[in-house]
């Protein structure tokens, strides 16, 4: 609806009355209209206070959702250009704060890079770069991309010339003494807190997998720290580093290459996640608990031959279930634990409603 503005009644001389108006109603007439004007300056100003919780509404940014889990089911699926797509609104909008729209820049070019889109995946790091400061943590993360996509995209100038770039913007900074540079490859810095960072993973998923096994928590707690206190030697460090080193280079060189394009490399990299996330759920969900004495002597009763015991039957002295017990042990949990996920899988079966047409597989009608 149109709002009008307001009529103002200002008095005009009769025509052909000019030269009749005497000075003082001319005088009159005057202050009528400048009332009138301001009445009006009035009516505008309180017009403008009005709008103007609505003009600050209209003018001020929205902030847009992000479906994380739609951005996840598209990336298993390998629709990553369709996902990358779903963070423009939010990579967007300056409403959010410059850290968190980093991070989803920086997931954007990931999946563009996914997509076989490197000129895009590029465009989302480098815009991702403004957001973060170049020594952050994040910000290492995306020169990294940056680099990593130059590579992929083979221009070896442009990675000399943004290396160059960045030793440029580092001159005159004070380095940093606790965390000075390990290595070095291309003419790029590796700091010791990425190195430490790396070796805590992987120290960490060496222990994981040397204890699994072990059902005693003393025992596996000592194996632990046993474990860790050689890997944390001098000498251990040194080979990791050499392992690292190399292993990014050739990772480099295969980028540069374009092997992530293999036909292999999607379908091999399809296979292992689904091979993982089966064998985390069971882990996660079948635990076969500890075993009694009765159980383990039971046990040991019935599978002498197995654990390299004497077949002819009888009670186990003391010494002799000492040395078969963490043997039958570890049996007896394996054989527990394929057990339970068997009951598991057809627990989710039964309760996923599965129908298996056997007889289509071979084109027999029903």
């Amino acid at each position: 609806m149109t709002e009008r503005l307001p009529d103002f009644d200002v008095p005009r001389p009769a025509p052909g009355a000019a030269s009749a108006c005497k000075p003082g109603r001319a005088v009159a007439g005057l202050l009528l209209t400048l009332a009138a004007a301001g009445s009006w300056l009035a009516w505008w100003e309180a017009r403008s206070v009005r709008a103007a919780p609505a003009r600050a509404a209209a003018s001020a940014p929205v902030t847009r959702g992000i479906d994380e889990e739609l951005i996840v089911k598209l990336r298993r699926a390998g629709a990553y250009e369709e996902a990358a797509a779903l963070l423009d609104g939010a990579t967007a909008d300056t409403a959010i704060p410059s850290d968190k729209r980093a991070r989803w820049l920086k997931l954007q070019g990931d999946l563009l890079a996914q997509a076989g889109k490197p000129g895009a995946a590029l465009a989302s790091f480098y815009r991702a770069e403004r957001e973060v400061a170049a020594e952050s943590e994040l910000g290492h993360e995306i020169a990294r991309a940056v680099l990593d996509t130059l590579r992929r995209l083979g221009h070896a100038g442009a990675v000399r010339d943004e290396l160059a770039e960045r030793n440029r913007k580092s001159q005159g900074q004070t380095a940093n003494p606790a965390d000075p540079a390990i290595a070095r490859m291309d003419g790029e810095d590796f700091t010791r807190s990425e190195f430490e960072a790396r070796y805590e993973k992987y120290m960490r998923a060496r222990i994981r997998a040397a204890s699994a096994a072990l059902p005693d928590p003393q025992e596996k707690e000592r194996m632990e720290r046993e474990l860790r206190r050689q890997l944390e030697a001098p000498e251990e460090r040194r080979r990791f580093l050499n392992q690292w080193v190399q292993e990014e280079l050739l990772v480099r060189e295969a980028r540069q290459w374009k092997i992530e394009q293999h036909p292999d490399y999607a379908e091999t990299l399809e296979g292992f996640e689904r091979q993982l996330l089966v064998q985390l759920l069971l882990q996660t969900k079948v635990d076969p608990g500890e075993p009694t004495e009765v159980e383990l002597r039971t046990y040991s009763e019935s599978h002498r031959s197995e654990l390299g015991l004497s077949t002819e039957p009888g009670t186990f002295s003391g010494n002799d279930l000492a040395a078969v017990q963490a043997k039958a042990r570890e049996r007896f949990r394996g054989e527990k634990s394929v057990e339970l996920s068997r009951r598991y899988e057809q627990d989710v079966l039964r309760r996923h409603k599965v129908e298996l047409f056997e007889e289509a597989l071979s084109g027999a009608s029903h």
